[in-house]
This record gives C-alpha cells, structure tokens and sequence, in this order.
C-alpha cells in the first residue's frame, strides 16, 4: 500500500476568510454598553419613528402654512434624503472616524427638527424634512456600524437584536403611535410640536453618547489623499440612482404609464446597475466594497436580506390595510397588529441571544426563511371568511421567521468581511433595507 509523504498530502480546505481573519485583531474600547446602547437604541428610535409622526397632522399644516397640492412632499423628501445618502456614510466614517458622522448626523436631525417646527410656508417644510433625512439615515446606518465597532463578534447578535427590535418597533409604532401622536399635537397643542418633540429626546441621545461612547482612535489620513482615491462615479451611480427611483416610484402613486415615472424608474434602475459593475472593478477606494458582489456568501446575503425587507413591510403596509377593510379603525388595527410587531421585536432579540450562544448562522437564517414562507403563505388565505384564530395566528407565524432574520444576516455578512471593510459593508446592508419599501 503506497503512501503519501504528510507534506505532500493536501491541506484541509480552511473555513471561508481564514486567511485575513487570521491577520485581524479586533480592539475593543471599554464602555458602559447598558448607558450606550440605551443611547442608540433612542436615537434610532427617533429617526425611524419621524418618517410618519405627521402623517395625521398633515391637514392642520395644510391650513396653517398652505401649499397643498405638494403635501405629499413632506414625507417623502425625509425618505428620499435618508434613502438616497445611505451609500455614503459608511464610506465618510471610515474617512472621519465614527463620532465626527454619528454626532453630524445627529446634530443635522434636531436641526432639521427645529426648522421644520419653526416652517412658515410648504416648501420651506419640505426641505428641511429633506435636511432631516439626511441627519435620520445617517443615525440608522451609524448606529449599526459602531456597535460592531464597539462589540465582540460573538456578542453583536445580543446586542444588535435589541436595537433591531428597537427599529422593529419604531416601524411598527409608525403606523400607531407616529400618527396618534401626531394628531395629539395637531389638536391638542400646535402640529410644530410634532417636530419640537425631537429635540429634548434627541439631546438626551447625543448628550449620553458624547459622555459614555468610546471609540478606538481614528487614523487620520490627509484629506486630499483620501478624496484622490474615492470612487466619485460609483458614489454619483449610487446616489443618483437611488434618488431616481424614489422619485419615480413616488410618481408612480399616480400613475404608472406616466412618461417621467416610467423614465426616472428605468434611468434610476440604470444608474445601479452601472454603480454596481463600477464598484466591482474600479481602482479607487469603492463606496461599497467589491467583495459584496464578487463572494457567493455576501452576495447571497445581501440578495436575501434585500427579499426579507420586502415581505417585511408589504406585510406591515397590508396587515393594517386588512384589518381596516373588515371594519376596525385605525386603532384598532394596530391594536390587532400587536401580535405582529411585538412577536418581530421578542423573536429579534431571541434569535440574537440563540447566535451569540451557538454561533449557528445558517441554521437560524434557513430555519427562519421557512418558516417566514410558510406564514406568508399561510396570511394569502386570509379573507372576510377568516377566524380570527388565522388572522392573528397566521401573521405570528409569519413573525417567528421574519423576526429572525433582522440582525442574524448582519452579523453573518459582518464575519465574512475583513473588519478595514466592515463599516461600508454594514452601509451596504443598510442601504438595501431602506430602498426596499
């Protein structure tokens, strides 16, 4: 029986990103996580819980400052801003350092905020909702990346599950809480209030993080070095297709076959993909890295993560939608969506805790995409004729796998990416999330 010398015989194949793993050494700076988390689970609160607070209060503003005929405006300028700049913060905190953005993004919120509770006519409110967006993206995407700057690997299913539940239920709340509070202050008070609001919670986040937050020290560059290498097509593809899409899809409430809506659709779905293939080859310093698209594991990840925010908020807008077309108020319904909201938070939070104690990440991620296609499928049978055992049993189905699958990707893309890549990966994530209502 021939044998074959031990150095001759082929090595084991090595686990996905050993080679650069094994280079890495990831320093932890000391916080008080409680303090911190607390502050950035209010701050992402904040951002996500203002896309609808004025939803109710939008014909007292109407009648106070006019301009009606583009108060459709007044949200969409906010989703516009915080969806069409999500590309880009990634890329400036690597650049700047984490709290220079965090702390910007912040301050550009509550400033906004004060401008748009101090508006005196429509377009005046509409763009500084606009300004508020970009402070609110750049929260969302921030807080993401400096938890995985601040937290071990195996801890960021924890920790990152309680600020997924915080921004699970912030969108959730938006369809309750946002609007009720919102025609509170309509009625009740003044509908600037609604704006004003944000200031003295949103201080409160600014002021703990500014206290408790530790960062490791950034490595400064000169300025010009890092503007000679950033990748300026990609970021114009990127930015510039996203705000095409959005505006056309905004149009699109009005009528599909328009020609600007049909044009700015396709001229924004263009300007993606050409983003897209730039960032795969181009020699500059990518807005999103290239290995996103080039991995099967990231790409995959992505691609699913892009799907799971779909059902997500097609779930969400139609649930409520449902309830109402059987007869319950606005209330009511998100009294019945209680199941659905609640049951994402508790099972995003499960699932981080099972993935800081396992480590199984395709387990949890192809256990939950059964689960949520089955309570998908299972919520296309309901009607007027169902019991109202299947219309809160079958969306909580539905929720146990969907609930899963907020924090448990990141953390999965996060490890398969080098941690020089880690914040415009996490970016990139992000951004999927919130282009994909």
């Amino acid at each position: 029986m021939s044998t074959t010398p031990q150095s001759e015989r082929p090595s084991q194949k090595a686990e996905p990103g050993a080679s650069w793993k094994q280079m890495e050494e990831h320093v932890l700076p000391k916080n008080r996580l409680g303090i911190v988390l607390f502050g950035l689970m209010c701050a992402i609160f904040l951002a996500a819980l203002d896309q609808t607070i004025i939803a109710t209060a939008l014909p007292t503003i109407v009648a106070d400052v006019g301009g009606g005929n583009s108060y459709s405006w007044v949200g969409s300028s906010y989703m516009l801003a915080a969806g069409a700049f999500g590309p880009l913060y990634g890329k400036l905190s690597n650049m700047f350092g984490r709290k220079p953005i965090l702390y910007s993004s912040i301050v550009i919120f509550l400033l906004g905020s004060a401008l748009c509770g101090a508006a005196q006519t429509m377009n005046w409110l509409i763009a500084c909702r606009a300004v508020q967006g970009i402070g609110g993206g750049g929260i969302m995407q921030l807080v993401v990346i400096t938890i995985s700057d601040i937290v071990p690997l195996q801890d960021r299913g924890k920790y990152g599950g309680a600020v997924g539940a915080t921004y699970g239920i912030a969108r959730q709340a938006r369809s309750v809480v946002g609007p009720l509070l919102g025609g509170v202050f309509a009625e009740h008070a003044s509908w600037r209030w609604c704006f004003f609001i944000n200031l003295p919670t949103g201080g409160l986040a600014a002021v703990l993080l500014f206290i408790f937050l530790n960062l490791n020290p950034h490595q400064k560059r000169p300025f010009r070095d890092q503007v000679a290498e950033l990748d300026f097509i990609g970021l114009f593809s990127l930015v510039a297709g996203v705000i095409c899409l959005l505006i056309g899809f905004n149009f699109s409430q009005t009528s599909w076959s328009d020609a600007k809506t049909i044009a700015l659709l396709v001229f924004g779905i263009v300007l993606l993909i050409v983003g897209g293939i730039n960032e795969i080859f181009t020699n500059r310093s990518a807005i999103l890295p290239a290995r996103l698209f080039k991995t099967r594991t990231t790409g995959i990840i992505l691609i699913t993560t892009f799907l799971h925010a779909v059902v997500f908020f097609s779930a969400s807008y139609y649930l409520p939608l449902y309830y109402q077309v059987l007869g319950a108020s606005a209330t009511g319904a998100g009294v019945r969506m209680i199941p659905f909201s609640l049951g994402t938070s508790i099972i995003s939070i499960v699932s981080g805790i099972v993935l800081s104690k396992t480590g199984k990440y395709r387990a949890i991620m192809w256990t939950s995409y059964v689960v949520m296609t089955l309570g998908m499928g299972l919520m296309i049978t309901l009607d007027y004729t169902s019991n109202d055992a299947e219309k809160e049993v079958f969306p909580l189905i539905a929720t146990l796998g969907i609930g899963c699958l907020f924090q448990v990707p990141l953390v999965a893309l996060q490890a398969a990416m080098p941690l020089k890549d880690m914040a415009t990966a996490s970016s990139g994530y992000m951004f999927l999330r919130s282009v994909s209502p």
